[in-house]
């Protein structure tokens, strides 16, 4: 019975922050874009800053829903590359070979993904392997896909990229003295 509860309240956590995320990022980027006129571009920023915000808040949040943030910043990173494949190009995966021929901020992307999902895969021997330096290399990655993707980056990317690149060097740090 207690182990329905935990999941019940983990799943209404998450529920909360991911409409809490969702009006951040709304008003985030309509302040900055002006209105969405593309509803893809809502799509892709939506999807995009909820992926990388929640695989941060995975490294930083206590143990029991730590694997729940990584799995919902997974399912953010499958629904931001779905509407790449789906949405964007009808997966004509002719027009994606072109895509990707042409702007290199997609490798970042899907290396990114990709660590994910070999996270995800290998969760249950997450400690035996070491994969958790497999999640800083995927946040490292998303934050590079992240800062290429922006012609100009204004101040308030600068306080994300100083703030997500503070957490990593502290949790790395964190691993080291440990041994």
């Amino acid at each position: 019975m207690k182990k329905h509860y935990g999941i019940f309240l983990d799943t209404l956590l998450m529920f909360g922050v991911f409409l809490l995320l969702w009006q951040i990022v709304l008003g985030v980027e309509s302040y900055k874009i002006g209105d969405f006129a593309d509803p893809l571009a809502s799509l892709y920023f939506f999807s995009g800053w909820v992926s990388i915000v929640f695989l941060v808040v995975s490294l930083v949040i206590f143990k029991p829903i730590k694997k729940s943030f990584g799995l919902l910043a997974l399912v953010a990173a499958l629904l931001h590359s779905g509407i790449f494949f789906a949405i964007d190009f009808n997966w004509e995966f002719s027009l994606i070979l072109e895509e990707l021929k042409s702007k290199h901020y997609l490798y970042f992307g899907f290396l990114s993904l990709i660590l994910l999902i070999v996270c995800f895969i290998l969760g249950n021997y997450f400690h035996r392997f070491k994969l958790y330096y497999a999640v800083y290399i995927a946040v490292i990655f998303a934050l590079i896909h992240f800062v290429l993707i922006q012609k100009i980056l204004t101040m308030n990317y600068f306080i994300v990229i100083f703030v997500i690149l503070s957490i990593l060097i502290f949790k790395l740090l964190r691993l080291f003295k440990r041994g």
